[in-house]
């Protein structure tokens, strides 16, 4: 049975600033009870999106993460952020964005996810999930609590992260440009209109990878990821809510990514780090993933963990499964106090 999810959506306002009028990034709160007041002794789940997708992307997930607590393994809320220029928050910043022809980059998010931290869950057991280039930010924003006597997160989990060692990387340069040229280069291409929410969702269920993916997200991709051309006709054209200009410039955000991987042997042995790899390796090779928990360079993992049958988008294609392994990692015994 599906778990009925409560929801509250808050605007924050980010450290980035476009011409002195700062992001704002939205975050949506979950719990299971229309009050709000889950146990507030439970772990708080932080959920970091997927590049290209947008914060409700979670939900299947975060309903089943919800229907898998019991008393002693309880979850107090969880949230889903929002990168500044995907979804809802693309949509609330969509003249700044007009006015500078730059996105927000990996860092610009890993520095906003943090600042929201210490602002709104500062006193909570965080658990933070990140997915993809999410994974990316959410290592990156452990640079930004130097300030604070500990790292403000109880564990983090890493979803499929698209995350390498710079060595590695240069070691490979050849392979990793030519991916990375053929996704941008794919990414830019690809449709972002359609005549409406019906022909959108006809067209996706009839590709790859979106054919793959559970229907449920799919549905939410349509209804939440895309907006009307004509804000005044709610039936006629649609298009994406992300820009695909911004989507693919997330593919050559390069620095970012290097020093979120520097960031694992910095924190991972005060701070719990769970791998959750998908079985078939489609988009993230294995020397990517074997360099991001290589011990020789202190990079220890708590748990390593592979998902059978998924690929790397496995948020959107299978979220019970996915469920079943990060609740495995939220409440490991592995989780000794965060500190600096």
């Amino acid at each position: 049975m599906a778990q009925r999810l409560f929801v509250d959506t808050q605007i924050f306002e980010t450290p980035q600033c476009v011409q002195g009028t700062p992001l704002r990034m939205l975050a949506n709160r979950y719990t299971i009870s229309p009050s709000g007041a889950d146990s507030t002794n439970g772990v708080t789940i932080l959920l970091v999106h997927a590049s290209g997708t947008h914060k409700e992307h979670w939900e299947p997930t975060v309903e089943a993460l919800f229907r898998l607590q019991t008393d002693s393994e309880s979850i107090r809320e969880a949230w889903a952020v929002e990168w500044m220029s995907h979804g809802d928050s693309a949509a609330l910043n969509a003249e700044l964005h007009q006015k500078s022809d730059i996105g927000t980059s990996i860092g610009d998010w890993g520095e906003a996810i943090a600042a929201f931290v210490k602002t709104h869950l500062s006193s909570h057991r965080i658990v933070i999930i990140g997915h993809s280039a999410g994974c990316s930010s959410t290592m990156y924003s452990t640079k930004c609590f130097s300030g604070l006597p500990r790292v403000l997160y109880e564990a983090v989990i890493l979803v499929e992260p698209p995350m390498i060692d710079r060595q590695v990387y240069q070691d490979n340069l050849e392979d990793r440009k030519r991916q990375i040229g053929m996704l941008t280069k794919i990414i830019s291409a690809q449709r972002s209109q359609w005549d409406s929410r019906v022909a959108a969702y006809e067209w996706f269920a009839k590709r790859f990878p979106w054919k793959a993916w559970d229907d449920r997200v799919l549905r939410i991709f349509i209804n939440q990821g895309l907006r009307p051309v004509d804000a005044s006709s709610a039936t006629g054209p649609v298009t994406t809510k992300c820009q695909k200009k911004h989507e693919a410039a997330n593919y050559t955000d390069f620095e970012p990514v290097f020093q979120a991987t520097e960031q694992i042997e910095k924190i991972c042995q005060d701070v719990p780090i769970h791998f959750i790899f998908a079985e078939k390796n489609d988009l993230v090779p294995r020397y990517s993933q074997d360099s991001i928990v290589d011990p020789s360079k202190g990079r220890h993992a708590a748990s390593i963990t592979r998902v059978p049958g998924a690929v790397h988008m496995v948020v959107q294609q299978k979220p019970d499964a996915l469920a079943e392994s990060l609740f495995k990692c939220v409440f490991s015994k592995q989780m000794p106090p965060a500190r600096l």
